[in-house]
């Protein structure tokens, strides 16, 4: 099996993921090259921002399309794992493998604005 390079700022043109649509481009990206029987690397290096909404669209959508795959696929590179990021990143995992949690918080989150 392949391996290719995903580097992230080249895919979605800046340093900032930090939106929704620029993780669609790295879910449609990444999507293709494991179709393709590829696995990916996707590569953080020289990104300065990054926003859950981003992570949930990219990595959380991966894992939820290719449950039986990723975990062996996908490899995170270039983020400090004591860092913030990389807490956005595993919690995008755990709520794309576990679809309940996400029900709670956003049930959790309705109840505040009640």
């Amino acid at each position: 099996m392949s391996q290719v390079r995903i580097n992230i700022v080249d895919i979605i043109g800046t340093s900032n993921a930090i939106i929704q649509k620029f993780g669609n481009q790295i879910f449609e990206v990444a999507s293709s090259y494991l179709n393709a029987g590829s696995s990916i690397v996707l590569d953080f290096h020289s990104i300065s921002n990054l926003t859950s909404g981003f992570c949930n669209a990219s990595i959380g959508q991966l894992y939820t399309k290719y449950p039986s795959i990723a975990s062996a696929n996908i490899v995170i590179e270039n983020i400090d794992q004591s860092s913030v990021w990389y807490e956005k990143i595993q919690d995008s995992i755990v709520l794309a493998q576990n679809p309940e949690k996400a029900v709670i918080i956003d049930n959790a989150i309705l109840a505040l604005f009640d």
